[in-house]
């Protein structure tokens, strides 16, 4: 009775050992969810006599999923680079966003980014002088 079947049998252990070795995989990495602000990179600089009022991102905050460990100390998901160079009136930019390793999104991958900017005031030092 030993002997029937025994390729069926050594398939079903096959099975039951990688379905535990997924458990223990799946234990040590547990996912975990947060909720963290959208922070927007920029590169280069302004033209002269422009400055930035004002740099809004929608959605303001995105959710990540990932290891626990790795989530947990995650503080804010970055764009990618908005060259301020090029900037003359005010803009609104899609940019996406860029993950931390081993991390993914729940929803969006973009983020809409509106910067606002206004000419310097004559003397460019602004109230005070300074």
């Amino acid at each position: 009775m030993l002997h029937r079947n025994w390729s069926l049998k050594a398939i079903a252990f096959l099975l039951a050992l990688a379905l535990w070795g997924w458990v223990l995989v799946n234990q040590r990495t547990a996912a975990s969810a947060r909720t963290v602000p959208v922070v927007v990179r920029t590169s280069g600089a302004l033209p002269a006599g422009l400055r930035i009022v004002a740099v809004e991102t929608e959605p303001a905050v995105v959710t990540i999923a990932g290891p626990e460990q790795t989530v947990s100390a995650i503080q804010g998901v970055d764009t990618a680079d908005l060259p301020l160079g090029r900037l003359t009136i005010d803009t609104v930019e899609r940019l996406r966003l860029v993950l931390p390793k081993d991390t993914r999104l729940l929803r969006e991958t973009e983020v809409k980014v509106t910067v606002r900017v206004r000419p310097v005031a004559a003397g460019g030092l602004g109230p005070g002088g300074r």
